[in-house]
């Protein structure tokens, strides 16, 4: 394509071509065909030529910018756009560009964004360069690589609304937004766009608004500051002004204005709790409630008889060691986890009086070149640490010689560990493939609550939960450390069963069923929509018009918010099959099968494809997808005849389909039975079953090249 020399410079000084470059029209156009074409080499030699004759032209600077990403020359690219934000740093390209330098190489989140929205704040009121657009969109899918999601969520956000990068942007939202590794709480963080009509500022709020919508955060949240004063009348104010701070990683900022927004008469104590929990959330110290994760290594003697010391005691669970190679660390000759008490055998009931605890990690190193034999002790919490040296001395006696060092890995909230804990038991024990079920009630419901109740936070001045449950001044925090627990716990059918348990232990007031009420459809969506998402599992779904699941459902499924996802997918399946399409409900039935599938509840997952097939099969649509979903379980299972049925009907059926075939062949690469290339992976195979190595002529391997001899199925598993 032709350039124009009417369009905007590229090097973003707000002028036409012509009358910005007027002398460079032609090399410009050279230029970008030689990008186009992935001629990198030469168009930075062509570049630099033309650098000789015009050493202050910004469109040159950009294009050598966008050789260097194109080579991969990133430090080339940091310092380039170092130089040229110093020497324009109200241009917004070269701002932009700087920003994105800074982020690919992964350097100060908090100065990119910053940098990127005086980019924003630079260019001209309503409009944005398109380079900076494109800019936006690339430092916000690196800020996501980086773990960034509530600054990526409001880009992307507001990016949809530029045409050349819509889909795109919409894309990134969704990624961000369906993030399960952070808390729901704050990927649907509440920012009210619309004050209340008694707001006193109403048109100042309208021009805040506006500044943040078109990416000028700076602008609006000082605007937002602004309106602070009138908090008394509406306290939200104070959640929008986190919101922004957050966005632009002042942390301590957010939080400082979400305390202002809790403190407030006039705030609801639901959005208050929701207020308090999303601040324990950002601030990891919040709860008071750190403790040290340590290491330490005791110097030994005679490593062979030390490792069979401790495999030959039943406090120590052996490990298989999947280490990389590496030449200049030597491998340890065993590793082991160390336990509280020994597993129960695999006849024993499994009860919380028996089961066992890991509460470290031991490594046993022989002897280097310039090292002693010794042993590394690692994962151990401080408060295990008496505890774990005592049973290790006791295992070892005189073969211990000296403690060499001591430190901490890291630190971490008493509550997490109390959320995640370390049992262990031997595989036969798991019939599903999980903890039994009233096993993990058992343990939230008479360990976990008597022991958390118990315990001394910072966030409640270094009382317990107990003491302060009767005091008026400590609800609120109470009841958001409860909502931080309910979000945090991985169990969510437990979650809010063990919340509310939780909450009736300290005489606080549980969660409800959320009632919409009656109306128009119009009050119906808007009271639905009002609500945060993460609140929408107490709805009552079944009073919902059809026509408003099936949007529900569409947004906690994007949003993973499993709850809720799992609550409108059944009752969608409830409905009578008129009402919404095919599609909706394979949809749903996908949902449920792979939120049963993430619970190990491999049987109930089962049950739905099973549903799932019927359905679609009696409205003639093909069943692959739930066929696929099948095959892994029925391999988890140990099913092997019927996981190699299902295979077989997949290969037969679809021999020809490439696209089930790739995905096929996919799941067997990741289930480590083929090799990447394809072909049987043998090291999951025993070295006495003959294999075929030819692979089938459509290219995937299957499991009937396995032959069969008189004592191995087929396919080898570890249960098998």
């Amino acid at each position: 394509m032709a350039l124009d020399p009417y369009s905007l410079c590229p090097g973003g000084r707000e002028k036409k071509i012509r009358f910005c470059c007027p002398d460079m029209i032609k090399e410009i156009g050279q230029i970008e065909r030689m990008l186009e074409t992935n001629q990198g080499s030469a168009c930075l030699s062509f570049i630099e030529t033309l650098e000789k004759d015009h050493q202050d032209c910004a469109c040159l600077t950009v294009a050598k910018l966008s050789v260097y990403r194109t080579e991969n020359k990133w430090e080339d690219a940091l310092q380039l756009a170092k130089i040229f934000y110093e020497k324009e740093p109200e241009n917004p390209v070269a701002v932009a560009e700087y920003a994105l330098a800074l982020a690919v190489n992964g350097r100060d989140p908090k100065q990119t964004i910053s940098l990127l929205i005086d980019g924003f704040e630079h260019s001209p009121q309503g409009t944005a360069h398109s380079s900076l657009i494109n800019v936006t969109l690339q430092i916000g899918t690196c800020l996501l690589i980086q773990g960034f999601v509530l600054p990526v969520i409001a880009i992307s956000n507001q990016l949809k609304r530029f045409p050349t990068v819509q889909d795109s942007a919409t894309a990134l939202f969704c990624r961000a937004s369906s993030m399960v590794e952070f808390p729901i709480l704050l990927r649907d963080m509440v920012f009210d766009s619309d004050c209340p009509d008694h707001f006193p500022k109403k048109e100042e709020f309208a021009e805040a608004m506006d500044l943040i919508s078109q990416m000028r955060w700076k602008q609006g949240l000082a605007k937002l500051e602004s309106l602070a004063q009138y908090d008394q009348i509406w306290s939200a104010i104070w959640r929008n002004i986190a919101a922004v701070r957050f966005w632009l990683l002042d942390e301590e900022g957010g939080c400082e204005a979400l305390k202002k927004f809790i403190a407030l008469p006039n705030t609801l104590l639901e959005d208050a709790v929701d207020a308090e929990a999303t601040r324990i959330f950002i601030d990891e110290n919040a709860l008071g409630d750190q403790i040290p994760n340590l290491y330490f290594e005791y110097e030994i003697h005679d490593a062979e008889t030390v490792y069979e010391k401790l495999l030959s005691n039943p406090l120590y669970y052996s490990i298989t060691l999947n280490l990389p190679q590496d030449a200049n660390v030597p491998a340890p000759k065993g590793g082991f986890l160390l336990l509280d008490r020994p597993c129960p055998t695999p006849e024993t009931p499994l009860t919380l009086d028996n089961i066992s605890s890991q509460l470290a990690m031991v490594f046993v190193f022989g002897k280097e070149t310039d090292r002693e034999a010794r042993i590394m002790i690692t994962d151990v919490w401080a408060s295990d640490r008496l505890n774990v040296e005592q049973i290790v001395k006791e295992t070892l006696g005189d073969f211990i010689t000296q403690l060499n060092y001591t430190h901490t890995i890291r630190t971490i909230s008493k509550l997490d560990t109390m959320l995640q804990p370390r049992f262990i038991y031997y595989q036969q024990a798991k019939s599903n493939m999980n903890m039994p079920e009233q096993l993990k009630r058992d343990y939230y419901e008479h360990v976990f609550a008597n022991r958390w109740c118990k315990l001394p936070f910072g966030l409640l001045d270094q009382k317990t939960p107990n003491e302060v449950a009767k005091d008026p001044a400590y609800r609120i925090r109470l009841l958001g450390m409860i909502q931080a627990i309910e979000t945090r716990l991985e169990e969510e059918d437990m979650a809010d069963w063990f919340a509310n348990i939780l909450r009736a232990k300290l005489g606080l007031p549980t969660s409800e069923p959320i009632v919409i009420p009656a109306g128009s459809d119009e009050e119906m969506l808007e009271n639905l929509e009002n609500r945060p998402v993460w609140r929408w599992y107490r709805f009552e779904v079944e009073k919902l018009p059809t026509a408003f699941l099936v949007e529900g459902f569409q947004i906690v499924t994007t949003m993973q918010e499993r709850r809720a996802n799992k609550k409108f997918a059944r009752e969608l399946l409830n409905r009578p099959h008129d009402t919404m399409s095919i599609q909706i409900r394979s949809l749903a039935f996908e949902s449920l099968i792979r939120l049963a599938r993430n619970a190990n509840q491999l049987d109930t997952a089962l049950e739905w494809i099973e549903n799932a097939k019927k359905e679609v099969a009696s409205n003639n649509l093909p069943e692959v997808a739930f066929l696929l979903h099948e095959v892994p379980i029925r391999l988890a299972l140990g099913q092997v005849d019927k996981f190699q049925e299902v295979v077989n009907y997949l290969v037969s059926k679809y021999n020809h389909n490439e696209k089930v075939m790739q995905a096929l062949q996919n799941m067997f690469i990741q289930l480590g039975i083929l090799k990447a290339d394809g072909t049987p992976n043998d090291a999951v195979m025993p070295d006495n079953v003959p294999m075929n190595a030819s692979p089938k002529p459509d290219g995937i391997w299957t499991p009937e090249t396995v032959t069969k001899d008189d004592n191995h199925t087929k396919l080898w598993t570890p249960e098998g």
